[in-house]
């Protein structure tokens, strides 16, 4: 979905939309257990059998990644699950995805309600300093996603360099609108925001970011697990859990 991916192939970033339904409709054929054939405007595959074959029919829970409002319909027209947020979407243009999301519902009326996730950086601490270093460690990965997507990067050697952009978001604007880091409390009034701005059913955490060392990494992940998902497991399960 970027420019540079398609350059580097010799496509036209304008035709990713309908590479993207092709793709889509040959790898849920592929998916259904049967021989099939596939001719396309941008793909011809001969008779084609595919193994092994998934449990789930027709085929497992598809997620679809969507930054943009047309991204967002394809997947409700196609009644996949939605996934936004990662670097660089702030909480209300979730919330504005969520609107789409819901008016698309009500018109296409799919037979299965898709479900909706939303992935954020994430990192939990008892410091709020060391909090507000992390948010510089994310930085890393926004001015290169960003510059990457807008054709302002920078490469040097084969490693991307983080190029600020025109305007950026504050440490404490992002800590607000953009990331989910803090101390366990903070973290967990982040995500409960999402719920009620996005109304999210999954949470995908990305723990690692910037450069930061595997056992700061590691700590993170378990103040998350002990302090921060115990306040969002249905009543019951943590009993049931630890009784195993």
């Amino acid at each position: 979905y970027q420019q540079y991916e398609f350059t580097r192939l010799g496509l036209d970033l304008d035709q990713a939309r309908t590479r993207w339904d092709e793709a889509v409709d040959i790898i849920l054929a592929a998916l259904e257990g049967q021989p099939f054939s596939y001719h396309g405007r941008h793909y011809d595959i001969p008779e084609t059998t595919v193994f092994p074959q998934p449990k789930q029919r027709p085929y497992p829970p598809i997620w679809v990644t969507a930054q943009s409002p047309q991204s967002v319909e394809a997947t409700v027209r196609r009644g996949f699950n939605l996934l936004t947020g990662g670097f660089g979407v702030p909480v209300e243009r979730m919330a504005d995805f969520r609107r789409q999301f819901d008016a698309l519902l009500a018109e296409v009326r799919p037979a299965r309600m898709p479900e909706v996730g939303v992935q954020r950086a994430v990192y939990v601490t008892d410091s709020e300093a060391d909090a507000r270093q992390a948010v510089d460690e994310a930085r890393w990965n926004m001015r290169v996603t960003l510059s990457l997507r807008n054709n302002y990067e920078r490469v040097e050697n084969g490693h991307a360099i983080p190029v600020s952009g025109p305007t950026e978001p504050s440490t404490d604007d992002l800590l607000d609108r953009y990331l989910v880091i803090g101390t366990p409390d903070t973290v967990r009034k982040q995500i409960m925001r999402l719920e009620e701005v996005v109304g999210i059913g999954h949470f995908n955490c990305s723990f690692w970011f910037g450069d930061m060392d595997q056992q700061r990494v590691l700590r993170s992940m378990r103040l998350f697990a002990e302090e921060v998902m115990p306040a969002f497991e249905p009543a019951g399960a943590r009993a049931a859990w630890t009784s195993h």
